[in-house]
């Protein structure tokens, strides 16, 4: 048995035991599916939000309806190109150099000279790289931000760029830096141990934490996450399942859901020399067989909704006429015959699983349903590291991705809260392309450049109309997060993956 398989095992026979000796009622611990090596890069989809939200702090962030307010306090459009950001005052980086225009700068600049492939600056910062060009501070309190493009959306984009202490990081190089970062959030790390991260409140911030010490274990194992909350060895428990309801629930503890900032989806091959999917009728073939009331009802507990298109309710573009597929297996069959597939086809799905909320009993049924329909398709779990390398097709030149068939697991991940972010990922400009209709692209540059609001709702509002009768993918559910709540936490929340770590508390008793 390696060290980490000792570590787990160790921490499962902790948990069934109850409270270890060194837990203690003023430390909120929590407990998530895997801790990432850097604190700034992660293994796992979810863990790095849900651990990098109590160490970085951006200057906005997607809000419900709007974006809101961390390090920027307000913000202009001086003109198509150029916005203007007013820094929070009295805020520092946990070595107590000043969180200021300059700073801010430097961290635009920063990310333009690598790329932000390297360097803490890259993680949540893809979409970014179309759109970001030169900063300067007008004075100590305002940063002026240059743009490649017009952006409308640039206030939520910059939201993606998390604020890091540039000159530490370069003094210092990545593998101090990553033992002793130098962060700008509510908590700063304490100590970092096998599995485990201990922090303390950043008394710099504009909202310290309000708990003396916070600990973020990894516990791989859903069942182990759940039965570390049942029995007080930890207090918040991300990553879970339905089925954590009933356990949960009936020790006297809360469960909570939130929407997560995804449209699950099965990708599907359009590009790609000899792929079924390069027909459009056998796309909706696929989205036809798909019964997700069934998903919904059974492994959502009707928490979710079944997926429409590439945005989520409440999304500027967002269109309500848009319905989700209708489940009928018959006219699939017909069109499968119609494309020349009377008996059908097969296929791989090579996705990640075990990390959204019950991925991996949707791709079961998903796999049950298509074969019904004569879609001979098998589930194929990677894990991210390796996903990613398939995804990249093997570098910035290469032409295709390197999944093994015509399909693969990928849904919209939208956490800057625009649908237009869509277009980056799933769509032409996407290098390598796996999808691609030309004949969108006057509406979505159009939709990229107007910066009157309700006017570029509607242009949004047909493009999701457009795309969802194009069908890139097989749309699944609007997933959903679920987390387990000890009875003595307070005040949690948690949207698009952030969690408001500053706020959090625990009942004293």
């Amino acid at each position: 048995m390696n060290g980490r398989k000792a570590w787990w095992a160790a921490m499962v026979a902790a948990l069934a035991s109850g409270l270890s000796a060194s837990a203690s009622a003023q430390q909120l611990r929590v407990a998530i599916v895997e801790t990432p090596a850097v604190p700034w890069k992660g293994a796992a989809f979810g863990s790095p939000a849900w651990y990098n939200a109590a160490l970085w702090e951006t200057l906005t962030r997607p809000g419900d309806g709007g974006v809101t307010p961390i390090l920027a306090t307000r913000w202009r459009n001086l003109d198509k190109d150029t916005w203007q950001f007013t820094i929070r005052p009295n805020v520092s980086f946990t070595n107590g150099k000043p969180i200021d225009a300059a700073a801010v700068a430097a961290n635009i600049n920063a990310f333009l000279d690598d790329g932000g492939r390297t360097t803490p600056l890259g993680g949540g910062a893809p979409p970014l790289r179309r759109v970001l060009g030169p900063a300067r501070a007008v004075d100590a309190a305002t940063v002026e931000v240059k743009t490649r493009v017009p952006s409308p959306t640039f206030d939520n984009e910059i939201g993606l760029l998390p604020i890091i202490e540039v000159s530490a990081y370069q003094e210092m190089g990545e593998q101090r830096w990553a033992a002793a970062p130098v962060s700008s959030g509510p908590y700063k790390i304490k100590e970092i141990r096998t599995g485990e991260t201990e922090f303390v409140p950043h008394t710099g911030s504009w909202h310290p934490g309000k708990v003396p010490s916070l600990l973020i274990r990894e516990i791989p194992e859903r069942a182990a996450r759940i039965q570390a909350v049942q029995s007080g060895q930890m207090h918040v428990a991300l990553g879970l399942n339905i089925d954590a309801f009933t356990n949960i629930e009936s020790a006297g503890h809360a469960i909570y859901t939130a929407p997560a900032p995804n449209v699950a989806a099965i990708a599907l091959m359009t590009e790609r020399a000899g792929s079924p999917f390069k027909d459009i009728r056998l796309r909706h073939a696929a989205n036809l067989a798909i019964d997700k009331d069934n998903i919904v009802k059974n492994l959502l507990r009707g928490r979710a909704v079944p997926a429409s298109q590439p945005a989520l309710p409440g999304m500027l573009g967002y269109n309500p006429d848009v319905k989700p597929y209708a489940y009928d297996p018959d006219r699939a069959k017909r069109l499968l015959s119609e494309a020349g597939h009377p008996n059908g086809f097969k296929t791989t799905i090579e996705a990640v699983t075990g990390s959204a909320t019950a991925d991996t009993e949707i791709y079961q049924q998903v796999v049950l349903d298509l074969k019904r329909v004569g879609i001979d398709a098998e589930v194929i779990p990677l894990r991210l590291a390796d996903w990613v390398a398939k995804f990249s097709g093997g570098g910035p030149t290469a032409t295709d991705v390197t999944f093994k068939d015509w399909a693969f697991g990928w849904g919209y991940t939208l956490n800057n809260g625009d649908p237009m972010q869509g277009y980056t990922t799933h769509w032409c400009d996407r290098k390598p392309t796996w999808y691609c209709n030309e004949s969108l692209r006057p509406r979505v540059e159009a939709a990229r450049n107007e910066f009157e609001t309700d006017k570029r709702g509607k242009m949004i509002q047909e493009l999701m109309k457009l795309s969802a009768e194009d069908a890139p993918v097989i749309f699944l559910v609007n997933q959903i997060e679920v987390v387990a709540l000890h009875r003595d936490v307070q005040n949690f929340q948690m949207l698009y993956r952030y969690i408001n770590y500053g706020e959090v508390n625990l009942k004293t008793r």
